[in-house]
This record gives C-alpha cells, structure tokens and sequence, in this order.
C-alpha cells in the first residue's frame, strides 16, 4: 500500500468515525441514548465500527440499531452490495443509512421500509445543529398543545409549517402533525419563543436545486 493510499484511508476512516459520534449524539438529543453515557456509546460506535463494510452495530444493552456508511454514489439499492439485504433483515431496527450522494428513487425507497433514515455525509460533518444560530427545537407533548390551542386561540392552519424534509425534522425525527416549540436567543427578551408544526410535502424537495 503506498503512502498516498494510506493517508487516503486513514482521512476517510477518520471521517467516518466523525460521523459515527454525531450520529450517536443526534439518537442522544431525541432521548434514545442517556445524556450522561454520550461519550461512552460514541466510544462504542466507533470501536463496532467495521471498517470493510463501512457498517457499525451499535448495542449498549438498552438500545441497538445500524449505521450504514456509503461514500459512493447511490442509484440504485440493489447496486450497493448487501444494501437491500441490509434494509430487508432489519426492519424491526432503527437503520441509519449516510451517503455521499444518492438519487431520489433509491432514496425513497430506502424509507419506504420501516424503521430506515437517510442522511448525507456533509450533514454530519458541518453538523448545523450545533451551529449556535440554530434554534432550540422541542416536540410538544399532546397536553402542551392543547394548551397552546387554548391559550393562544390558535387553530392547526393558524400555526406557521415545517417541512418534513426540513433538516431538523429528521434530526430530531420529528413526524407530520407534530407541533414543534422553538426557542432562540433575543436581544430584548432574552428568548423568543414560536411553534411551528411539521407538515406532510413531496421528497423532490431535497433534491431541488
């Protein structure tokens, strides 16, 4: 192995395992992993991470699922090898599946079995949650937004929309219909608070130019 393939697959495994540990903290942040544990189940993402077929395993005793890394470009699932056997054998785990690049057919039909996400390589790397001009976003409890119905004399067509491809929607997995609370750092009040509700639209969004 040269020296220049070497540095090439050292900078790509390192890249992976930049990605491995925000995708653990993105399964943190929607509370199916503690808090408190995140250095040790990214610790154990990238140590179950296998390197040939760019797949982790993650189990920590309280919750599993699967991290896919595909750097090149998808167009189709059954010309990435042991994709679709993948997708098919874990339906009843949650199937993270990250990519370079991929065509909007093979990505809707990577959702279209239950329990599997996608998500481009360059999300995790800038990573824009964590950008600090992005807002605090919470899904409102059933008990919540009744309130916030009542109190503000709001009906569902009243509240401004979010996308269901909207970055932070699938963060964060939210679904369409649920309400969400945002909260941003004001100048003159200290926090802004505003809702917003996640509605349904076609996946050609994400693929708009």
């Amino acid at each position: 192995m040269t020296s220049e393939i070497r540095d090439i697959r050292l900078n790509s495994l390192k890249r992976d395992k930049l990605i491995l540990e925000r995708c653990i903290k993105m399964l943190t942040k929607r509370d199916l992993i503690s808090e408190k544990d995140l250095n040790i189940n990214q610790k154990l993402a990238v140590d179950s991470y296998d390197e040939i077929n760019h797949l982790c395993t993650f189990n920590n005793g309280k919750f599993d699922c699967k991290i896919k890394i595909i750097s090149e470009k998808v167009t189709t699932i059954n010309k990435i090898n042991g994709l679709y056997q993948l997708l098919d054998t874990n339906q009843e785990t949650l199937l993270i599946i990250i990519v370079h690049d991929i065509q909007l057919k093979p990505f809707k039909e990577i959702v279209d079995f239950p329990n599997s996400e996608v998500f481009w390589i360059h999300e995790f790397i800038i990573d824009p949650i964590e950008h600090y001009l992005t807002p605090e976003h919470r899904k409102l409890e059933n008990e919540e937004k009744e309130r916030l119905i009542i109190e503000y004399k709001t009906k569902m067509k009243d509240i401004p929309r979010m996308d269901k491809t909207d970055f932070v929607v699938r963060y964060y997995n939210f679904k369409v219909g649920d309400y969400i609370e945002i909260k941003r750092k004001s100048i003159s009040s200290g926090i802004a608070i505003a809702y917003r509700i996640v509605v349904n639209c076609s996946l050609d969004k994400l693929f708009a130019k």
